[in-house]
């Protein structure tokens, strides 16, 4: 009996998708790392005539960066929303995007663990679904170590505005132009892709001028003092430990550490 319609599709991607695991782990090798993730193809956006690909990684800037890319690209000014929606995703180009990628300046905004963990709860546990799908979790000091515990028993990967960065990167951080501490935007991102295609700073100025629609801002970075203990710090670190590994993730996480002012007790 032959296969029918549907079960050849589901076969052919699931070929298309081992070809293209292995063009990328050929083309971008990890060395001892983590090997290219094909699941974060659709991760990447790109910029043709930037010549830009850039990872996007869920609370860490990236929804100014895509709306920002996207008009220094179209001259549109759109929501980060819409940016995400219309611009070219490297899944969506097949082998031929892969095999371009080499040639695009490649590009992700990390974070240190410690604030990206945090904004992610006071954002996303405002919202009565999350509160629903994943727990009632107050947003205080002890609402914020029950959620840490629920990480620790096995939620830290679900959702990706808290699982780890590097579970989110498409290569091993070496294979990237460019990784920006989240403290050092806009300024090092411009600084570089100034070198890269000139006149992309004052394009920032312009975009910067007008009202860009994006997730409500927590001031996270500002707040870790007032919710971290000991014991979170160290459950973060624990959590989080393959990120650390990232040089630039963790000169972000020694920062936020000398910032904070732990007691014995809080």
């Amino acid at each position: 009996m032959k296969p029918g319609a549907g079960t050849r599709q589901r076969n052919n991607r699931t070929l298309e998708r081992a070809l293209h695991a292995r063009l990328l782990r050929t083309l971008f090798p990890s060395g001892t790392g983590t090997p290219a993730a094909v699941r974060n193809l659709k991760q990447v956006a790109i910029f043709p005539h930037l010549g830009i690909a850039f990872n996007r990684l869920q609370k860490n800037g990236s929804s100014t960066v895509m709306s920002f890319l996207y008009f220094a690209e179209y001259g549109q000014h759109v929501s980060s929303l819409e940016a995400k929606g219309s611009a070219i995703h490297l899944d969506s180009l097949g082998t031929r995007g892969i095999l371009a990628l080499g040639r695009r300046k490649r590009i992700a905004i990390v974070r240190d663990p410690f604030s990206r963990t945090l904004s992610a709860f006071l954002q996303k546990f405002r919202s009565p679904r999350f509160q629903s799908r994943f727990g009632s979790f107050d947003l205080s000091p002890e609402g914020f170590s029950a959620f840490l515990e629920f990480l620790s028993a096995g939620g830290l990967r679900a959702n990706s505005h808290w699982s780890p960065q590097t579970d989110r990167l498409l290569l091993a951080p070496h294979q990237y132009h460019l990784l920006v501490p989240f403290s050092e935007f806009p300024n090092k991102f411009l600084d570089t892709v100034e070198q890269w295609t000139p006149g992309l700073r004052q394009k920032f100025a312009d975009f910067s001028q007008n009202d860009i629609q994006g997730p409500q801002q927590t001031e996270a970075g500002k707040r870790v003092g007032a919710f971290y203990n000991k014991t979170d710090l160290a459950r973060v670190e624990e959590l989080y430990c393959q990120d650390l590994e990232v040089p630039e993730i963790l000169s972000e996480a020694e920062k936020i550490r000398a910032q904070m002012r732990i007691s014995d007790g809080r």
